[in-house]
Formats: structure tokens, C-alpha cells, sequence
């Protein structure tokens, strides 16, 4: 999924604001229970940019400020348009973007021609940005003051510096020096960026100061808003009850246990798999049975049998079990002689050595026990024999 989490909801915007070199700079900020987080911040050079390092399922919040936005402080008294008359007078309000905060005896005014604002909005909704909240002026900056614990009087941020007096805005100026950082909840904030922390904290955080004009042209940003969310939950709902579904099911099916067969066809089909598997394992058994291989007869068996029963005065040098026919050679099968025993060793006593063929010939019925070969031993060894016990 795009970056935001499995889910977005109200509680996560992406607070977007024009630096002082024409780009954006955007911070992620997520509400929780107990605290608002920053996920990240930086700075994008354009709405693809913004798109690729943050994706467009979070909302955008926008603050859109520079040097062609008038600001005004007025006294809060009358109507709106009367304070917007007295802040603009004869400036013609349908071809405007307005917005304005009160605070206390005084009420923060700032306007901004439609016709300027118009590319920065068209180029974020093509994008695939939703603009959930505008901010227009510095107006929005005033809420973060209340996050600390011992502001300047008169307070300087972000290019901008207010003039208060307890809870009443008395008067506002543009300020030279906008290179002082922001430090909130332990996250240091560059002065360019303080705007767009603003004006995503205004939009998660309302407080009592809120926009005189709230709608100015948003209602379609939005209703989609509204429409993904909806879309969201209901996916999240339905992949929900299709794992309930599949849990309830495999509980079902454990409780019931292994099922019986109910066709007859299937249950004839598996007796007689049975029947021939147990034919198969017979035929096995008894083909097993008749081989050199089986218990005893296994030539193996044999000879480890025969070199634990040789008398003392015989001496083994070689016994093989199921000797080669010929030398192994390359890509060839080797050539075993099954079933045959063929031991070489010294003896320099031909009765003891015939005694112990007499041996093997009485324990092994069946098989012929010859003597292959008997050589002298020279220059006072004892003579070498050889022996084959053939099946």
C-alpha cells in the first residue's frame, strides 16, 4: 500500500507550506490519544516530488503565504464584512482569497488574489492531493505560541512577528530575520518549515481561534476525502469478515473430525488400493526372503560371523563379501561376484588351517568352502592361502 499505514483516517495530514526558494516543504504529522506525532518532514521540489516521498491517500492541509498576501489586524467588533471592509476597503472580494483569525480584541485579516493561488491548487489536486484545509496569512502560526513555555514579546516566527497582550492580537509585521528554528515535543523545526508544522497542527488540533472562512472552495476535496475513507473501512470490513469466515470454518471442520465415505463406488475404489498394496508388500517379503540378503544368508552377516571365529595361530590379511569380477573402470557399473566370500591370510600350520575349513564347512551347510591358493612364505614369512566360501 501507498505511505500512511494499512489506514488513514482523520487522524493523519500532511501539512504542505511554499519556502522561501519556491518549493515545498511538508511535515506528516499523526494524532494519537495521547500525543500528535511527526512521522517525517522535508522538502519536495514539486507535487510529483511531494507524491513520490509521501504518496496522496493522506490529506493535505495548505498554507499559502508570500509576498503578494496582504495582512491586516483590525479590532474585533461587528460583522465579518465589516471588519473586511475596514481591513480592504474597496478591494473586490469575489476576485479574493480571504482568511481570518480572532484573537481577543483583535482579529488577524490576510488576502491573497485568486488568480495566484490558482496554479499552486491545480498543480496539487493533479497530483491526486486532496486539500482538506486552507490557510491563508500567518494566522495559523499563533496557535503553536500556546506550546511555549516562555514565548518573546513581541513573538518572531517564520518571517513573521506578533504584537500580543495576554489573549488580544494587537498588531502584526513582517520580520527580516526568519532564520530562528522551532523546537516542539523535543523535534526541531527549520523556520521554513514551522509553517506547514502549523497549519497540519491547526487542522488536527482546532482550537477556539478557527478560519472566519472555512469553506473557500474545498467542499470537493472534501467529499473524496470522505468517499476514501469510506472505501478503506469498507475494504478493511470485508477482508475482516472473510477471516472470519475462514476461521469459523476450519473450527467447523476440526470439530467434526475425519467424515466417512458416502459413495459406495469411492469406498469399493479404496478397498481394492488397499488389498493391492498389501499384495505388493507380500510379494516383497517373499522375494526378500529368497535372496542373499535376507537374515542370516547375507553374505555380510557371513563374514562378519566368520573373522569373529578364527583360531590364533591364522592370521587374516583380506576378507571380501561379494567381490569384484573385474577392476572398476570409468562410466562402467561395477561387476559384483553376489553371494561370494574370499578371505586371504597366514598360517604356518596346514592341519590348523584344514581344521578351520572343517569349521566353516560344518557352519555354514550348503556352501563350498575351497582352498584357492597356498603359497610358501620366503626368506622365513609364514604362507599366504586363500579361501573362497562360494553360495
Amino acid at each position: 500500500m501507498e505511505k500512511g499505514g494499512l489506514l488513514v483516517g482523520n487522524d493523519q495530514v500532511l501539512g504542505v507550506a511554499f519556502s522561501s526558494s519556491g518549493s515545498f516543504q511538508f511535515v506528516h504529522l499523526h494524532r494519537t490519544r495521547r500525543e500528535v506525532r511527526l512521522l517525517r518532514m522535508g522538502n519536495a521540489a514539486d507535487a510529483n516530488d511531494l507524491a513520490r516521498q509521501c504518496g496522496t491517500r493522506v490529506p493535505v492541509a495548505l498554507a499559502l503565504d508570500g509576498p503578494r498576501t496582504v495582512h491586516r489586524v483590525v479590532p474585533t467588533a461587528g460583522s465579518v464584512q465589516s471588519m473586511l471592509t475596514s481591513a480592504f476597503p474597496h478591494a473586490p472580494l469575489d476576485q479574493l482569497l480571504v482568511d481570518g483569525r480572532t484573537f481577543g480584541s483583535g482579529t488577524g485579516l490576510s488576502m491573497l488574489r485568486a488568480a495566484d493561488a490558482h496554479g499552486t491548487l491545480a498543480e496539487l489536486r493533479g497530483g491526486g492531493f486532496r486539500i482538506v484545509h486552507l490557510s491563508i496569512g500567518p494566522w495559523h502560526l499563533l496557535p503553536l505560541r500556546e506550546l511555549l513555555s516562555d514565548p518573546a514579546d513581541p513573538w518572531p516566527c517564520a518571517g513573521h512577528r506578533f504584537q500580543l497582550s495576554g489573549p488580544d492580537l494587537l498588531t502584526h509585521a513582517r520580520d527580516t530575520d526568519s532564520s530562528a528554528s522551532v523546537v516542539l515535543g523535543g523535534d526541531t523545526l527549520p523556520s521554513d518549515t514551522v509553517p506547514a508544522y502549523a497549519v497540519a497542527w491547526d487542522h488536527l488540533v482546532p482550537g477556539t481561534h478557527r478560519s472566519l472562512f472555512p469553506e473557500q472552495g474545498l467542499s470537493a476535496d472534501r467529499q473524496q476525502e470522505r468517499a476514501r475513507i469510506w472505501y478503506e473501512r469498507g475494504l478493511m470490513a470485508v477482508v475482516a469478515v472473510l477471516l472470519f469466515l475462514l476461521g469459523t470454518d476450519q473450527v467447523l471442520r476440526s470439530m467434526a473430525g475425519p467424515q466417512p465415505f458416502t459413495d459406495a463406488r469411492a469406498l469399493q475404489l479404496a478397498e481394492h488400493a488397499v488389498d493391492s498394496l498389501q499384495d505388493q508388500l507380500t510379494e516383497q517379503r517373499q522375494l526378500l526372503a529368497g535372496t542373499m540378503l535376507a537374515e542370516d544368508r547375507s553374505p555380510v552377516r557371513q563374514l562378519a560371523a566368520l573373522v569373529t571365529h578364527v583360531p590364533a595361530s591364522i592370521e587374516l590379511d583380506r576378507a571380501w563379501a561379494s567381490p569384484l569380477l573385474a577392476p572398476l573402470r570409468e562410466r562402467e557399473e561395477p561387476r559384483l561376484d553376489h553371494g561370494r566370500i574370499r578371505v586371504e591370510g597366514r598360517c604356518d600350520d596346514p592341519k590348523v588351517l584344514n581344521g578351520w575349513m572343517q569349521h566353516l564347512r560344518g557352519r555354514y551347510p550348503g556352501r563350498d568352502v575351497q582352498l584357492v591358493a597356498l603359497v610358501p612364505g620366503e626368506r622365513g614369512s609364514r604362507p599366504q592361502f586363500t579361501l573362497v566360501i562360494a553360495p
